[in-house]
């Protein structure tokens, strides 16, 4: 926070929070803070945030990240300015509670390309590009809200570039996430989200066929480890099309989708000793 000037605007969104994280507002006066008593999550808690935003350039970072670059406003906004179809940046992620020593940092980085997605927890967009999109969809909890935006800003004529110029710290526990707890969670929204944008985004018969793929892989890979697992797989495809019968989108034409489908997806996890795309 002592790095971004005063004509910055910063807002922090409060999702059910319990953890005292608003007794922070008396220490950070110019930032904007919007709480949301009842969790809503990621997707419809940053299409809110969105809409209150002011700026021609809006930067995303999840409440565990954090831009380790120092100048990643002003190389961002330079980004944008050299390409004028860019709608997106996505920013390098490291995933770890300890970043890799400074002499590490710049190791096997590559260059910047063009990509098909971005990462939550660290990214830019300006604000015509985010506009045009329609916005984050609010029948999404989380995982899935990137790719929605990402297609829908790639139809729009918007093009997304990696760059791995601006590092950001995702403070994630590696172990954590290998929890049962978390892979469930995470494994029910992702199979749920990715059925509904398959079945509302994609033509016909391409829906259909992405459907049965990712149907048949997941059953496969989650739906046979145990009873649980099991259930869940179930609970999660007869969520999915209840709520495919709730919502209105307009299909992508499948010219769109097969040119967003042949990009590259950035780097969601950089480290050291991994080769980055050239």
């Amino acid at each position: 926070m002592e790095r971004i000037d005063t004509d910055t605007e910063v807002i922090v969104g409060l999702d059910g929070c319990s953890d005292g994280s608003i007794d922070l507002k008396s220490d950070f006066p110019n930032v904007i803070w919007m709480e949301f008593p009842n969790h809503v999550g990621a997707s419809t808690a940053r299409r809110a945030i969105y809409e209150k935003a002011k700026g021609d350039y809006i930067f995303g970072f999840d409440d565990d990240s954090h831009p380790v670059t120092e100048d990643f406003i002003e190389k961002a906004i330079q980004t944008f300015r050299e390409n004028n179809s860019l709608g997106i940046v996505a920013f390098r992620i490291f995933n770890g509670i300890q970043l890799p020593e400074s002499q590490l940092m710049d190791m096997g980085i590559g260059s910047s390309y063009a990509c098909s997605e971005f990462a939550g927890c660290g990214y830019a967009i300006t604000r015509k590009a985010y506009e045009a999109t329609g916005g984050f969809p609010d029948w999404m909890n989380i995982y899935g809200e990137e790719a929605y935006v990402s297609l829908r800003a790639f139809e729009c004529g918007y093009r997304l570039i990696y760059e791995p110029s601006i590092l950001v710290h995702h403070r994630v526990d590696r172990q954590a996430r290998k929890s049962e707890g978390y892979q469930k969670f995470r494994f029910g929204l992702q199979l749920r989200n990715n059925l509904v944008l398959f079945l509302n985004l994609y033509p016909f018969p391409m829906n259909i066929r992405s459907c049965i793929k990712c149907v048949l892989h997941n059953m496969y890979k989650y739906g046979f480890k145990s009873i649980s697992w099991h259930m869940l797989f179930l609970r999660s495809l007869r969520n999915s099309f209840s709520t495919t019968l709730k919502i209105t989108e307009n299909k992508i034409p499948a010219a769109v989708l097969n040119e967003w489908m042949k990009l590259p997806l950035p780097v969601f996890d950089w480290c050291p000793n991994k080769s980055s795309h050239a």
